[in-house]
């Protein structure tokens, strides 16, 4: 997959995030992604995003930084939202949360092998 080809896939895996097309996420996640180094698979995958979006109603995830060298691809994230539940060891407080992360990613039979958040 070329440079452009791989950046524009990566940019529809976030934009399917987004849109919490869960049908589609295996046309851009491997049955046996990894994430965190630890083993998920598609299912579980889909699990901790469901959940993820579950406590985090409003979360969007928004790239600011895109690098891609096949098979593998680097991006800046950001996402802001408000949390309606504890999340990830922190309290409710209904105010905007900026969340900025890196993510790495590699490539694999056309499809993303996500291995960070």
């Amino acid at each position: 997959m070329s440079r452009g080809g791989l950046a524009d896939t990566y940019r529809s895996y976030i934009a399917c995030l987004n849109r919490q097309d869960w049908a589609a996420l295996g046309q851009y996640v491997h049955d046996e992604v990894t994430h965190n180094a630890r083993p998920r698979g598609l299912s579980g995958y889909r699990a901790m995003l469901e959940q993820d979006f579950r406590d985090i109603p409003d979360l969007r995830f928004d790239i600011e930084l895109l690098m891609s060298d096949p098979p593998g691809i680097a991006a800046r994230l950001k996402s802001i939202a408000r949390r309606s539940v504890r999340s990830l060891d922190l309290p409710s407080t209904g105010s905007a949360c900026p969340s900025p992360s890196t993510c790495s990613t590699r490539s694999r039979m056309e499809r993303s092998d996500r291995s960070g958040r």
